[in-house]
């Protein structure tokens, strides 16, 4: 776990640059038949990061960040794979096309592909899923020069949408307790009053202050994602990284350092002043819902520039 982060509520802890401490269609029906068997052995309950609406701003912020030639080449990757349930096509939706795959409970390979639950107290448990070593491949094979057309375009549904899951705090961490000695799943075992059942709902919904959204009415998350903009303009977190292969480096090399990131905001805005079994006041509620919205706004940022810096090159051509 890195150290030394710093106080939470600065800013410059969230920048963009790579400064921060290092952290120890038919094709698609084909993959998911050939990888069935494996699947089949690696089914967990199902775990939903961001709400739609949480998914929806994250990918419309890095939507209107793109460089034209790169959303020319995100816009044709999408349209591969545009028969692949769910049948979506354009970025902000295709954002939650991965959680769509775990609505089949006998295809589980994905499952634990959106969170890394981070032991707190540090403890000899390892972390459970796979949200830091599925982004990372996710972006090697997106510049990987290699890549063919049908991989880059299932790992760019998959970035778009781990890369929000990186931001959410209670995505990167398991808390453990007398009541839950292995860990409460995120939240998920802290149960609350009022209308979340439990902390990880609260924190997947951004506090309630955004409407519940669906695949068919996306276009609503747009001037969410404008007010957000406004409210978190892009030099709020530094400016863009003036060197894009080594901010592609950087990442690839510590890949877990924004979960790092979002694993101390876990700890002061998420676990901080709530109790088990009771509905979080009003002042708990100000201060996450706050941290929630730097959080999609940082993560849309981010993701821009992972995607800007180098994603059009030429592609192996599949057989």
């Amino acid at each position: 776990m890195s150290r030394g982060l710093g106080a939470l509520g600065r800013d410059k802890m969230l920048c963009l640059t790579s400064s921060q401490p290092k952290r120890l269609g038919s094709v698609f029906r084909i993959l998911l038949t050939g990888l069935l068997t494996l699947a089949l052995a690696c089914i967990n309950t199902p775990v939903y990061a961001w709400d739609f609406a949480g998914h929806f701003i994250v990918a419309a912020i890095a939507e209107q960040q793109l460089d034209p030639p790169v959303k020319a080449e995100v816009q044709r990757l999408l349209h591969l794979l545009a028969d692949a349930e769910p049948a979506v096509s354009e970025l902000i939706p295709a954002s939650a096309w991965l959680d769509a795959q775990n609505w089949n409970p006998d295809f589980g390979l994905m499952n634990d592909w959106h969170f890394t639950g981070l032991p707190y107290p540090p403890s000899s448990l390892p972390p459970s899923g796979r949200l830091i070593e599925v982004s990372a491949m996710a972006l090697k094979t997106l510049h990987g020069p290699r890549s063919s057309d049908f991989q880059k375009a299932l790992m760019l549904r998959v970035l778009l949408h781990t890369i929000a899951d990186m931001h959410q705090p209670l995505h990167v961490i398991s808390y453990l307790s007398a009541a839950h000695p292995t860990g409460d799943q995120g939240g998920r075992l802290f149960a609350l009053g009022g209308p979340y059942p439990n902390l990880h709902a609260l924190w997947d919904a951004a506090g309630g202050q955004y409407p519940y959204l669906k695949l068919d009415n996306w276009q609503q998350a747009l001037p969410l994602a404008k007010r957000l903009q406004a409210e978190y303009p892009p030099d709020r977190f530094g400016a863009r990284p003036p060197n894009p292969h080594a901010f592609i480096a950087d990442f690839l090399e510590n890949p877990g350092r924004w979960a790092d990131e979002s694993y101390l905001i876990a700890l002061t805005a998420g676990y901080n002043d709530i109790q088990a079994g009771r509905e979080p006041d009003a002042r708990y509620l100000e201060r996450m819902r706050i941290a929630c919205r730097r959080q999609l706004a940082l993560a849309g940022y981010r993701l821009a520039h992972l995607l800007n810096a180098g994603l059009v090159m030429p592609s192996v051509k599949t057989p």
